[in-house]
């Protein structure tokens, strides 16, 4: 099964394309058609896409100019693709790509909506073919350049060696047809046909010999270990701690199997990842790699991975947009959705019945408390304050005393840990009843540890499971460690086990293979949470509360 292709950009950025009205210059009524220009405008700004198909079909109807009618059949496209009926905006894009005269800035325009139609269809092999004739046309200035090279990557590694040759022998001389060649050889390796993947590099040396691709290792070449899976982690430095924590766990999801790691210190740094990831992908032949620990390094190291058909698991990255730079790579600690806010506020406002609400927010946390007051204000609450806590402070008394004042029935903090760790303490010894409600920031150990009787009972969203399994893995982590795991330590775990599951479902010889089986497993129940392992995906919130000195489901 292939992993479903993320949107790389976003329909109001299609619409700002070309959506702007323009004045009329050609044969029909300039006045007549500038006013249903404007008018058919209008109508797609509010949504209200089939009114705007119809005034645009009018403007075509009316003999425009050349300019306002490749405008005009675009906008029937995208709105056709905004009411969800592709085979009417495919239909309209064909037609007016199909045009000699179509300015370079329009076909631009046609190319990128259309690769999107195709992706949504998960018809790869059009959709790529788009994406090499939008490459060749877009200005080498042109931000989106970059953009269509991701595309490209992940779109190529969605077919089969024969359909990536099909495509080379119409695309052959185009910019992208060097990369084509080499995913078909890096594909047929993949497919088990090393003497094939052997062929197409050395066409790709005949037909292309200053290409960038012949300066990676041939994928033929690459020995491979099955039972070795390299870790990227920065051992040394202030993230050291987690580092461990995650190595932890990853240990302890190795126990009893053959599988072995390989760890390599990061230091925390850009350039060094990617020479860890180099090394341990071109001179110890990894199968996989778990890590890094950090968006910044993991970012970098994403693309080497995705470019040797490496799987690459990150635990504990969390930024968007790591897990689309390729089919195989993956983020457990996936940003946060609305969905969690919601589900809190539903809690609070439905069931527990509070009414009044107290919001503290951290600098960096604005946007997801806003959004929780929006909730909040819909559901018939009322918030009786809201408080920033500027940056780097220590005191918490003023905050306190102004929110008891207002003898609210929940507060609800938004901040960073060692904010909340000092704020609540604050707030129950100047006497605060009020139910403490967060984010899940707070589905953190260390504000279980740090926080101690004060956050007892406070109420936050999670992905937590506590099955049998996590149990276990709670026992035994703490048999071995003498302490319980924090989160990256099950994030690490989680990691490792999901490895070893794809390696077991069926004869891995060699990394793209055990990358399908990853992504056929869509979603992993584990100990640290319900993971779900496509992009875009959104996850499966379930309320947290704060007992007997431990994170628990809050029905417990």
């Amino acid at each position: 099964m292939k992993k479903k292709l993320s949107v790389l950009y976003g329909l109001s950025v299609l619409a700002l394309i070309s959506c702007s009205p323009i004045r009329n210059d050609g044969t029909g009524d300039p006045a007549y058609i500038e006013d249903l220009n404007r008018m058919a405008f209008e109508k797609y700004d509010i949504g209200q896409y089939s009114d705007a198909v119809i005034i645009f079909r009018q403007i075509l109807a009316s003999s425009p100019s050349d300019s306002i009618r490749y405008e005009t059949e675009y906008m029937i496209a995208l709105s056709s693709y905004m009411l969800g009926d592709y085979p009417q905006s495919e239909e309209t894009l064909l037609k007016l790509l199909s045009n000699s005269n179509l300015p370079v800035i329009k076909r631009i325009s046609a190319l990128r909506l259309i690769s999107q139609i195709y992706s949504d269809e998960e018809s790869y092999k059009e959709a790529l073919n788009s994406i090499i004739d939008l490459f060749d046309i877009l200005p080498n200035e042109d931000p989106y350049k970059e953009i269509a090279i991701s595309r490209f990557n992940e779109l190529s590694s969605n077919l089969s060696m024969s359909e990536l040759i099909n495509i080379y022998e119409n695309k052959r001389d185009l910019s992208l047809s060097p990369e084509i060649l080499y995913r078909a050889s890096q594909a047929a390796f993949a497919e088990g046909d090393a003497e094939e993947s052997e062929r197409l590099w050395s066409l790709l040396k005949k037909n292309h010999p200053n290409a960038p691709a012949l300066e990676r290792t041939p994928p033929f070449l690459r020995k491979i270990n099955t039972r070795l899976v390299g870790v990227i982690m920065p051992l040394t430095g202030q993230h050291a701690q987690y580092s461990t924590e995650v190595i932890n766990g990853i240990k302890l999801a190795l126990r009893g199997e053959a599988m072995e790691i390989l760890i390599y210190d990061s230091y925390g740094e850009v350039s060094q990842a990617i020479q860890c990831a180099k090394k341990l992908i071109y001179e110890e032949g990894v199968l996989a790699v778990i890590g890094p620990l950090l968006s910044s390094t993991s970012f970098e190291v994403a693309k080497i991975c995705s470019e040797a058909g490496v799987p690459m698991i990150t635990p504990t990255a969390t930024q968007n947009g790591i897990s689309e730079i390729g089919n195989y790579i993956f983020q457990l600690n996936k940003p946060e959705t609305d969905e969690e806010l919601f589900i809190l506020s539903q809690w609070a406002v439905e069931t527990m019945n509070y009414r009044r609400f107290c919001l503290v927010m951290g600098e960096e946390h604005r946007e997801e408390t806003e959004r929780f007051s929006d909730y909040l204000t819909s559901a018939g609450a009322e918030i009786s304050g809201t408080w920033i806590l500027p940056r780097g402070t220590s005191d918490f008394s003023r905050i306190s005393s102004e929110i008891i004042i207002k003898e609210p029935d929940a507060v609800f903090i938004s901040a960073s840990v060692t904010e909340i760790v000092q704020l609540t303490p604050t707030l129950r010894f100047m006497g605060c009843k009020a139910r403490f409600l967060g984010s899940s920031i707070w589905n953190n150990d260390e504000i279980v540890r740090y926080g101690e009787d004060a956050v007892v009972g406070a109420v936050f969203p999670g992905k937590g499971f506590y099955g049998s399994e996590t149990i276990e893995f709670v026992n035994s982590y703490s048999r071995q460690y003498g302490r319980e795991p924090s989160r990256v330590a099950r994030l690490g775990y989680d990691a490792m086990k999901i490895i070893l599951l794809a390696s077991q479902s069926r004869i891995i010889d060699n990394s793209m293979q055990l990358g399908e089986e990853l992504v056929s497993l869509k979603n992993y129940s584990g100990v640290s949470g319900q993971i779900i392992l496509e992009p875009g995906s959104s996850m499966s919130y379930k309320l947290l509360t704060i007992q007997r000195g431990r994170i628990l489901p809050l029905d417990e």
